[in-house]
Order: C-alpha cells, then structure tokens, then sequence
C-alpha cells in the first residue's frame, strides 16, 4: 500500500512554503531601499530571537542548559556562515548562479546523510534529488549558458559555500535530534536563532563601519521595514520552529529535496506579484521540481502490505 507524506514531511513542506516567500520579501524590501545585506539580515535573526522569547521561557524546559550546548552552538554558525556567504557572494555573481549555487545541498545532503546518519541509500531518494536539482538548474538559468559564464569566481565559490554549510546545517540538526529524541525540535530551533544572531553580530561592524548614526538610519524606508518584521516572524520564528519538528520526523536527504519547494514558491509569487516573465525552460524546471517532491513523497508500505496480505490468507483459509 502507498502513503503519502508524513506528519514530518508535511511540516517540512509548511517551512519550504513560508521560506519561498522570503524570496520575494527580500526583493520587495530591498526596492529603493540602500539598506546593507548584513544589517537586513542581522535585524531579522535578532527581531525573530525577541519575539519568540516568551515562547521559548514558557515552553522550553533546560533552556539555560540548550544555550550553552556545543552541537546548537555549531549548528548556528553553520546557519550564519550560509546566510552570510550568500549575501556576499550575490555581490559578486548573477542571481541565478547564486540560486544555483546555494541550492547545491539538496543533491549533497543525501549522499552523505547515510555516512553519518541511521539513513540508508535509496534510489528514490538520489533520483529525486538529481530531478529537483536539474529543475532548479532550469528555473534559475532558462539554459543561457551566458548565465553560467558570467560572474566571477569570487561570488561563485563564496554562494557554493553558502549551500555547503548549509548542507552541513541539515546534517548536524538531524544528528542532534536523532542523539536527543527527547529534546523538542523547536527547542533546538530557538538556540539555533540565537547563536545565528550572535554570530551574525560578529560581522555587523562590516556593515557599520565608517558610517554615521543618520547615513545608517537613511537606509531605512517603509518597505524595508515591513519586510524585515515579516522575515522574522513568518521566514524565521516561525518557519525555522516548524522545519525543526519536521526534520526530527522526516529523513535528512528528504527534507533537503522538499526544500526545493522554495523555488516552486518564489517562482510563482514572482509572477503573481512582480509580472515576471517566464521562459519555457523555466517551466520544465518548475514541474520537475514539483515531480521531484512528489515522487519522494511516495513510499510503499511494506508493513501494512504484509499485514494485508496475511489477512487475505486468513480469510480464505
């Protein structure tokens, strides 16, 4: 018998919807707005980490404990070093090869999810990550190889960096959620915020430096403004929350596929919102992805056909 989609998986596919909306947020925030990348997203994680605090005192039991833990510790900075790398990078290449680039961990995570993970290799899984990554190949290049060739090695590698820690993100969170299955997704997912936002304060003085109080403050307009309070309660308390429970129920190398759902979303809204114009190329890459989900989503159980199965033989004997 087939099933389809888990409780898991279906949460990780909620955090992939609330994340392609960033894309468009980003954009629409960013429009006549000079504000830098790394105070945009820095005033994010810290504006997510305040609101969710309530939370977190109530509900969180060993907060101080979860705080002060080296695997949360290491898996923010792998968080913060992936947002950090992707901002930079998209200074120095094209938007599309920075998609590209950063969404490299969804072929990545399930190769190697096996090697440190209770995982097994499954051909359904490889097959489903080669689909989406060829999908997303296809939205974010529409085949102008210009688009490949163009940039600079800098801004190449740095966005790759990007999808590596992340990758590394992945892995380490479902590592610590299978060593504490005691320990709740979304108390794992506040400590991540926070150490994310530390880290990140590190290299706000990139941001900052030889600038004034009021050259700081004139970066600011309406828009950005809403779009950095939607990021951090709709893209991060709340997104980052729901992947964490997700992930703690689903497999890594699956999660990573259904995070493709990102540019599925991004995809859509940029046509609805934006007017943008799509080529055919980006079509086929979108339904791939689509059919990449789907077809990870689809399992046979195999327990409940035994049971069927022998029910059957019961009955008729």
């Amino acid at each position: 018998m087939k099933r389809f989609l888990s409780s898991g998986n279906i949460l990780v596919l909620i955090a992939a919807l609330l994340w392609g909306t960033s894309f468009v947020a980003i954009e629409w925030g960013f429009k006549e707005s000079t504000i830098n990348p790394i105070l945009f997203v820095f005033l994010r994680f810290i504006l997510a980490s305040l609101v969710f605090l309530p939370i977190a005192l109530f509900k969180i039991s060993g907060l101080k404990r979860l705080l002060i833990s080296k695997e949360i510790i290491m898996i923010a900075f792998c968080n913060a070093i992936a947002f950090l790398l992707q901002f930079l990078g998209q200074q120095h290449t094209t938007a599309g090869k920075a998609s590209l680039f950063v969404n490299f961990y969804a072929i990545i995570v399930p190769l190697f999810a096996p090697l440190i993970l209770p995982e097994k290799y499954s051909w359904r899984v490889l097959v489903s990550a080669i689909l989406g990554f060829s999908g997303a190949f296809f939205v974010t290049t529409n085949l102008n190889f210009s688009e490949i060739t163009s940039g600079t090695i800098k801004g190449d590698l740095l966005t790759l960096g990007s999808g590596l820690a992340w990758t590394a993100y992945i892995l380490l969170s479902k590592k610590l959620l299978e060593k504490k299955k005691e320990q709740s997704g979304i108390g794992i997912f506040f400590g991540t915020v926070v150490w994310t936002t530390v880290f990140l304060g590190f290299a706000l003085p990139i941001a900052l430096v030889n600038k004034t109080w009021s050259e700081i403050s004139s970066q600011f307009n309406w828009q950005a403004i809403i779009a950095i309070i939607y990021l951090a309660i709709v893209c991060t308390a709340s997104a980052f929350a729901i992947y964490m429970e997700g992930l703690k129920r689903s497999e890594a190398g699956e999660s990573a596929i259904y995070m493709l759902l990102e540019v599925v979303v991004a995809f859509i809204l940029g046509w609805i919102i934006f007017k943008t114009e799509y080529q055919t190329w980006e079509i086929v890459g979108t339904i791939l992805i689509v059919f990449a989900i789907l077809f990870v989503s689809i399992k046979i159980n195999k327990k409940s056909s035994r049971t069927a199965k022998n029910k059957e033989i019961e009955e008729e004997t």
